[in-house]
């Protein structure tokens, strides 16, 4: 594997020419089967908590966008790739920021449990350039750091869910949670040659004033690549996500120190 340093930048939408920006999102990239549980005491979060700040999970510390983030899913899901071996078991949290009875923002991280010894490698999320904005910041041997910012259609449906979605899902409900369809979405993904941590940070547009949309397929939404720069309104919310995840992922960057 090549030790060079890479800075990818592939596409930037309405922004300044200073930003290092690249399209990349992929909301299932570590999140498969759920594994059935072992009886021995696992190390997630307990749903129902509530941290501010950063996460501590699997020895890593998160970040986590400012305010109290309701712990509302948590569970452990496989990896299936030959190289990890019996040390592929992720563990997957889900967690709300809520205003009043509306959920305004979701994370959702991923992380694995043990370390590994042959790297994890950059997601293909990182490559992909059909996607508003992100930038692949560095790819050094093992080590690897991206950032994006697209958006996410959600129905609340729990087919084929993970099942720290499953249990979100539930606690909305129970909860009497109203949760949007479409969402403003900041992903990062760090990695070592031992461990990675991948995180998805979803706002809801309707809590920065953008009206609800229910748009049948994804490239049809107003935030699309193809779209976005037609709308100020939206452009300029993307844009202020997208200066604070420049300095954020420098912080996902230490956590996983």
């Amino acid at each position: 594997m090549s030790s060079a340093f890479v800075l990818t930048i592939t596409r930037c939408l309405g922004c300044r020419a200073a930003w290092p920006l690249r399209a990349a999102f992929a909301l299932a990239a570590l999140l498969l089967a759920g594994l059935p549980s072992t009886g021995h005491a696992q190390p997630l979060p307990v749903p129902g908590a509530t941290v501010e700040n950063f996460l501590v999970i699997a020895g890593k510390q998160v970040p986590l966008p400012e305010g109290r983030w309701l712990i509302a899913g948590a569970a452990l899901t496989g990896f299936d790739g030959a190289a990890v071996g019996a040390f592929g078991r992720i563990a997957n949290i889900v967690l709300f920021r809520t205003r009043g009875t509306e959920v305004e923002a979701i994370a959702e991280i991923s992380t694995n449990l043990l370390p590994t010894h042959d790297g994890w490698g950059i997601a293909s999320a990182c490559e992909r350039t059909d996607l508003a904005l992100s930038v692949v910041r560095y790819k050094t041997g093992w080590d690897g750091s991206c950032f994006f910012v697209t958006h996410t259609l959600t129905d609340g449906a729990e087919v084929s869910a993970p099942a720290a979605w499953v249990a979100a899902l539930g606690t909305a409900r129970e909860r009497g949670l109203g949760l949007g369809t479409v969402w403003l979405t900041a992903g990062f993904r760090v990695a070592n040659r031992s461990d990675v941590v991948d995180a998805r940070f979803h706002f809801a547009p309707g809590a920065r004033g953008i009206a609800e949309e229910r748009p049948r397929r994804w490239r049809d939404s107003g935030w699309a690549a193809s779209r976005i720069e037609r709308d100020a309104a939206r452009l300029d919310i993307a844009r202020g996500v997208t200066e604070w995840a420049v300095i954020f992922s420098g912080h996902m960057e230490d956590g996983i120190k």
